[in-house]
């Protein structure tokens, strides 16, 4: 299967002085792309929201992409979220009842986005969202640009994308710097996967590009 074309989903749930929050998830299990989302409740609208921002922000190839979702059987990913996809024309595929291991690349990433990110930030969880999933956006971009994994032979998953499947530059539209800073200025809608993904495109070619070397002497 082509990488960026089935996403993972999944979702994680907090709970302080009975008050809920939770985090949306989604990976794609070739290249290990990874976004993620804190909601202030499990709404099957926000996550419809969310996957179409992702699937609008992997729009620019001559060819439109043909996008799939595999989930548990969550609330959250049926109602509004179902409908939208069938509306799209979309697959969703389901996982067994209580079978986590359908879903292992979502599983471990949600181990990981906890260990190195919510639990550090759990206090901004349950208080101000918004700075919550700002600085959730910036850990992304070191997640998928610079953290080196294992399954992709010590690449960081844009940087595996880049070089092994070029054609991945044309999912998304430029997206410039000033976006991203108005973005994280005031977001407050599920937009991000759009903004963010262009930004780890324009990072990483930053950081892929051959080094300058010095002119004869």
């Amino acid at each position: 299967m082509p990488p960026l074309t089935l996403w993972a989903l999944d979702t994680i749930e907090r709970v302080r002085d009975g008050i809920r929050r939770y985090i949306l998830t989604l990976v794609d299990p070739v290249s290990r792309c990874a976004f993620a989302l804190a909601l202030p409740q499990k709404s099957s609208r926000a996550v419809a929201e969310a996957f179409k921002a992702l699937a609008s922000g992997q729009e620019g190839k001559a060819q439109p992409i043909q996008l799939a979702a595999i989930s548990d059987n969550g609330s959250e990913f049926q109602g509004a979220f179902d409908a939208m996809l069938e509306s799209m024309g979309l697959t969703h595929y389901w996982t067994y009842p209580k079978s986590p291991r359908m879903n292992a690349h979502c599983e471990r990433f949600n181990r990981t986005v906890q260990e190195q990110f919510v639990d550090w930030h759990e206090d901004l969880l349950f208080t101000d969202l918004k700075l919550f999933n700002q600085k959730l956006a910036q850990w992304l971009i070191d997640y998928n640009t610079v953290l080196p994994h294992h399954s992709l032979d010590l690449k960081a998953p844009v940087q595996w994308l880049m070089e092994n499947h070029k054609e991945c530059q044309r999912y998304w539209t430029n997206t410039i710097r000033k976006a991203v800073s108005e973005w994280l200025a005031h977001q407050s809608q599920p937009q991000w996967p759009e903004i963010v993904v262009g930004w780890l495109i324009e990072e990483s070619r930053d950081q892929l590009k051959p080094p300058v070397e010095d002119p004869p002497a």
